[in-house]
């Protein structure tokens, strides 16, 4: 996805809730529908966290996990093995974002 403002919500299926859906800025249009892993964190932050994973030239940014505010638990976005490992060897960048909902968040990427 370009860089922009998106939202990131949780599906509608109560029998998983691993399943993030992310939609432009006003809502508008789904974007992607993807499947997560749950993660829990040590520790928790007042706002949204989302780290990236920088790619090839001309490649948008990678996004490796979202967490709630408020919360220790998140979301860990799924890759194929060899993904995961070219993901793993480079750069990461994580941005904080306030929430108005803490299952809703806007996030304006870079």
């Amino acid at each position: 996805m370009p860089a922009g403002t998106y939202w990131f919500v949780l599906a509608d299926d109560f029998a998983n809730r691993n399943i993030v859906q992310i939609f432009n800025s006003d809502r508008s249009t789904l974007d992607a529908t993807v499947f997560t892993n749950s993660t829990e964190s040590l520790t928790t932050t007042d706002n949204t966290v989302i780290t990236f994973a920088e790619r090839g030239p001309m490649q948008p940014e990678a996004i490796l996990s979202w967490s709630y505010p408020g919360r220790t638990s998140g979301h860990q976005f799924i890759y194929s093995s060899k993904e995961a490992q070219e993901l793993a060897q480079v750069k990461h960048r994580t941005i904080v974002a306030k929430a108005q909902n803490k299952h809703q968040a806007p996030v304006a990427g870079a």
